[in-house]
Order: structure tokens, then sequence, then C-alpha cells
């Protein structure tokens, strides 16, 4: 399993363009590693950080027309994704070829992502994969009038 367990990142809007916003934010993860050869190979496949205890994390969003571009850096290695709206609402975030599933849920100023799926893409095509295959991720955001707190408390393979 890998179980990047985030303290949370305090994010900063640092720059709003016409149609880009930058945040910025820092934070630290513990990240394990299951030892099957399944998940060995599914986190290779998704370029997740190496495993550590307090993993420096460093994390950009760039919005622009829609898209968010998350460049996240783990003491030193790059992870970055893409998320947008689906035509159904829903909430995809691409890690190369793989993608997950999100409907969000806003109460009392918290934003939570519930996974509902997993796909392989390539291109336009999007293969939804059985949930068995899936890694499972718990997270939410919360902002305030200063900054936006994300807290990743599971993300398992």
């Amino acid at each position: 399993m890998t179980r990047p367990s985030g303290v949370g990142c305090g994010v900063k809007v640092v720059s709003v363009g016409d149609d880009v916003t930058v945040m910025r934010g820092v934070g630290s993860f513990d990240v394990r590693h299951g030892t099957t050869l399944a998940a060995r190979v599914l986190a290779r496949l998704l370029g997740l950080p190496a495993a550590g205890v307090g993993v420096p994390t460093r994390l950009v969003v760039t919005r622009t027309r829609g898209v968010e571009r998350w460049h996240r850096t783990f003491a030193g290695r790059d992870f970055v994704t893409e998320q947008r709206r689906t035509a159904s609402g829903l909430m995809a975030e691409r890690a190369g070829a793989f993608e997950l599933l999100f409907r969000l849920d806003e109460r009392g100023g918290v934003l939570r992502y519930r996974q509902v799926g997993f796909a392989f893409r390539l291109g336009p095509l999007r293969i939804l994969l059985p949930r068995w295959m899936s890694p499972r991720v718990v997270a939410r955001e919360r902002a305030s009038a200063a900054e936006i707190v994300i807290t990743l408390r599971d993300f398992v393979v």
C-alpha cells in the first residue's frame, strides 16, 4: 500500500491574472509502500513518491481556463497531475495514463473528495477499471480568506 498521510498543506494564492491563478504551499507527508508486486507496479506506473517519514512536500497549483495543474514535489521528486470537471460533473484527476474520478461534496466550508472511479486513459478513450484495482483516496480542502488547507488522509494502493 502507498499511504501519503499528510499533516496538511497550507496553500496561499500568490498571483491572480485575467485567466490564471497560482497557489503555493509546503508541508510534509509520511509515505509507505506496499510489499506486493501489484502495489509496487501500480505505484511505479502512477509515479508516486519514494517511501519516507516526514517527506518534505511542496505544492504549486496553476489554474488556467478551468484546468488545474497540481505540481507536487516530494523530497525533490516531481509528481504532476491535472484536474478538470467532466461533462457529468465529476472531478477527474489525471496522472499519466491513469485517472481518478471524484464527486465533490461541500459541507460547512469543507470540500470533500469522494472517489467514485478509476480509469485508464488513452487519448479521449476512458476505460473504467474495477474497484479492486483502484487506489483509494480520502481527501478534503478547507478555505479561509488567507489560505486553503489541503489534507490527504489516505492514498492506498
